[in-house]
């Protein structure tokens, strides 16, 4: 004020904004109130077919931001309005009420910083007609009812000099959205690492892609936390085999009480915010390519060593497709995420006169990512049921198989192992081999029809029964000694006693009281599974085995 006073002229406060700062005027409030208007430029949608609000979330964290910044001292507005108590305390008051200013999704180029959507937090506290806001409840209200439901008694702001342009001209709504994301994005990164881990267990793979060695050769910090945390949950499990721009001050200009000066830096370029979301969307998506890479694998019965095509776990599997749609859907999600990917900062276009000819779409780049964070949220949501769906399958194999496995050892000891005076018969060492059989075979490669010829099972049961009788040289000419008068009685017991004790083990894992535990227990990925199928309840398929 006293450089005011003394004719020295101050951006914003004095003159005009932008490509017209040569303009000049003695009226600071009126200035700071056109700004305010010229700004309110936002477009709404009507909020049924089309909505273009900012998420509340996102306008909440911008305001607490841009309080965060204005509170450091060098922006130049009277403290009282950011107290945090007291008559002066608006935007502090709406949000501890709950009362959240609707900002406009787009319109902002991130350059002067968010200059559209923060006009309108302004335009709410000084109480202009168009300005809206949503309260506690959800119901969208004037300033008027807003400042009635936060109980604020002072009235609306009379702005004075420079406090229009103090209170939009940062990049408070880029790096707010920007910091949601980045941890929203973090989580989905750590989580994505968990999901790798239980992918490692459902596949039955070796452990030795976690090895520290390995990953400590690389020399990437980040890359040998990721392999630490797989390591971690994979170790001793059951199934394995062997935020700066927060904290900135971003005003123009800056003013520096101790030396009685105001600083035009430019300090409100939000480039950093741009450029940073523009690669947590980049490492997005290679996590999203990961994440569906390991789906496919998992649903194909040519790679996913032994679990059901689709993961599909129905007696019928001509009536059971399991996680075929899933996987198409995976394909959408990763398609938009890869293209999503591609970079916003380099779509600057020159704004407002060429004053603003570089800029940083910081904002847009931040809603993107957004985009993206959501996209990958529901790749790792399928992913995750698709993974409980293959432990539940791993565990109904290991029942299956050690009921096929009983049911034929009962079978060759019964039909196989005396002749017909009860003497022992060449027959009887045939059943090591038909365990072997049983166990190389992957259990629902045949399981829904165990008896039938087409299916590997049978084709490779009788073919062991067939060598032995090649082998059984002359005694197969002595009916008492042939393995081959063999082979109709043990085909006959087998397709009378297998079918039922196969719907008995179904039975005892559908009823949960299986012969063999869920090894999941056992495992340090337990906690996850259980918060899956036990507090959400999704995708538990049992019922229908």
């Amino acid at each position: 004020m006293d450089s005011m006073n003394n004719g020295t002229d101050s951006y914003g406060v004095t003159t005009g904004f932008g490509a017209t700062s040569h303009r000049r005027t003695k009226q600071g409030g009126a200035l700071q109130k056109e700004l305010i208007r010229f700004l309110n430029a936002g477009i709404f949608g009507n909020g049924t077919e089309s909505c273009h609000t900012l998420p509340h979330s996102a306008s909440r964290a911008a305001m607490l931001v841009r309080i965060n910044t204005l509170l450091q001292g060098y922006s130049g507005i009277r403290f009282q309005i950011l107290e945090t108590v007291g008559p002066r305390s608006q935007i502090p008051i709406l949000l501890n009420h709950n009362v959240t200013p609707c900002l406009p999704l787009r319109g902002t180029i991130t350059a002067s910083g968010d200059l559209v959507p923060l006009s309108y937090i302004a335009g709410l506290v000084t109480g202009r007609p168009n300005s809206k806001a949503v309260g506690p409840s959800g119901e969208v209200v004037n300033a008027e009812e807003a400042f009635k439901m936060a109980r604020i008694e002072s009235g609306f702001f009379e702005l004075q000099h420079k406090e229009g342009l103090v209170l939009v001209n940062g990049t408070a709504v880029g790096s707010a959205m920007a910091f949601m994301v980045l941890f929203e994005a973090n989580v989905l990164a750590v989580l994505s690492k968990v999901l790798s881990a239980i992918f490692a267990e459902v596949m039955q793979g070796k452990p030795e892609f976690t090895d520290y060695l390995t990953h400590k050769l690389k020399h990437h910090p980040r890359q040998i936390e990721a392999a630490a945390i797989m390591e971690h949950i994979l170790d001793g499990s059951a199934y394995v085999k062997e935020a700066k721009k927060i904290n900135s001050v971003n005003d123009n200009p800056l003013i520096d009480v101790s030396r009685n000066k105001a600083i035009h830096g430019g300090n409100f370029q939000g480039t950093p915010i741009g450029v940073s979301m523009d690669n947590t969307r980049l490492s997005t998506a290679a996590i999203g390519k990961l994440m569906f890479a390991q789906f496919s694998e998992l649903v194909n019965d040519f790679y996913n060593n032994g679990l059901a095509s689709n993961l599909s776990g129905r007696r019928n599997p001509s009536l059971d497709y399991g996680f075929k749609g899933a996987e198409i859907a995976m394909a959408s999600y990763c398609s938009e995420l890869q293209f999503l990917a591609n970079p916003v900062t380099n779509h600057v276009q020159s704004a407002e006169q060429h004053n603003q000819d570089v800029n940083s779409l910081g904002l847009i780049s931040s809603r993107k990512t957004a985009e993206a964070v959501d996209i990958l949220k529901l790749m790792s949501s399928t992913y995750l049921v698709a993974l409980c769906q293959a432990i539940d399958l791993r565990h109904l194999e290991e029942n299956l198989k050690s009921s096929v496995k009983k049911t034929v050892s009962y079978v060759a000891k019964k039909t196989l192992t005396t002749g017909a005076i009860g003497e022992l018969h060449p027959s009887r060492f045939c059943e090591k081999d038909l365990l072997k059989v049983v166990d190389r075979e992957y259990t629902f490669a045949y399981i829904d029809d165990p008896n039938s010829v087409t299916y590997p099972l049978m084709q490779k049961v009788r073919q062991v029964l067939v060598d032995s009788a090649l082998k059984n040289g002359e005694n197969e000419k002595i009916a008492n000694t042939s393995i081959f008068q063999k082979i109709v009685a043990f085909k006959k017991e087998l397709k009378t006693l297998l079918p039922k004790e196969v719907e008995n083990a179904r039975v005892e894992v559908k009823s949960g009281n299986p012969s063999i535990p869920n090894i999941i227990k056992e495992c340090r990925s337990y906690p996850l599974y259980k918060f899956v199928r036990e507090e959400l309840g999704a995708g538990n398929w049992a019922a229908d085995w």
